[in-house]
């Protein structure tokens, strides 16, 4: 029930999508909020962004649509099916349901098959974290939560979606640590597991420097508890794995300084 300028454009997108021309074989043209715009609003933060996957309409008239909506605000990824439009009232990402497979160690080793007419979970199982693997629709309020995000999210638990996929991403073991410290989450023990075998991994090695600092900036954020993300990546040897490589990298960097500091009053 929250409304924001930001939350009211993306409603009005919504409206415009499920006015579009369709077939029956098409089936409804939807939006759905869905990722950490969700998120924040079940923790009663208010979305800088809101992210939109929209079923039922094919790559190139959802294209068409968004640029009689936005024109040249709009900018687009062909390849993975993704657009972003800066409007007055902030930012919309929107995408189509999607397929990822990895074949390689690299965050681009991906093959991608875009398909609007996905189920909702199978669409959803290419998320990271439960808590960011729930549809919210924008004109009717209906809730898909295949993966019990919301629950996760109340009982204060951050779990993967799929313990296979999760992998292919290293980047997401450091989500996993600065979410730890934003939402003063508890990782399960599945998670644990996952994060301390991804530090073993070769693929973490070759993971940019900038993209982990990108992360632990996060760390830092108002109301944020950086000792908590600290203390798991610590215990999960995902510190260990990076320290000598960032703090090469950032030796002059506040962000990395502060980590360091308080990477020395964490728990042991």
């Amino acid at each position: 029930e929250t409304t924001t300028p930001l939350i009211r454009e993306a409603v009005h997108l919504a409206q415009s999508i499920h006015l579009w021309p369709h077939t029956k074989t098409d089936g409804q043209p939807e939006a759905f909020l869905v990722g950490g715009a969700v998120r924040d609003l079940i923790c009663h933060v208010l979305p800088k962004d809101v992210d939109i996957e929209v079923y039922h309409l094919p790559h190139a008239q959802l294209d068409t649509l968004l640029r009689q909506l936005y024109g040249k605000s709009v900018k687009n990824n062909i390849h993975f099916g993704t657009w972003e439009i800066l409007t007055p009232a902030g930012q919309l990402n929107i995408s189509i349901p999607r397929t990822e497979t990895y074949y390689g160690p690299h965050h681009s080793d991906v093959t991608v098959t875009l398909n609007p007419h996905l189920p909702f979970k199978r669409a959803l199982a290419r998320r990271d974290f439960t808590m960011n693997a729930i549809l919210v629709n924008l004109l009717t309020g209906s809730i898909h939560d295949p993966y019990h995000g919301h629950g996760d999210i109340k009982a204060g638990t951050l779990r993967a979606v799929n313990a296979q996929t999760f992998t292919h991403d290293t980047l997401r073991a450091w989500r996993a640590v600065q979410f730890v410290a934003r939402y003063r989450l508890k990782p399960n023990h599945a998670l644990v597991k996952l994060l301390a075998q991804m530090a073993g991994d070769a693929a973490m090695s070759i993971l940019s420097n900038e993209r982990i600092l990108a992360e632990c900036d996060k760390l830092f954020l108002p109301h944020s508890s950086p000792s908590l993300g600290l203390e798991l990546a610590k215990t999960t040897g995902l510190l260990k794995a990076r320290i000598t490589s960032l703090n090469r990298l950032a030796r002059n960097s506040p962000v990395w300084e502060k980590l360091k500091t308080d990477f020395k009053n964490c728990p042991q």
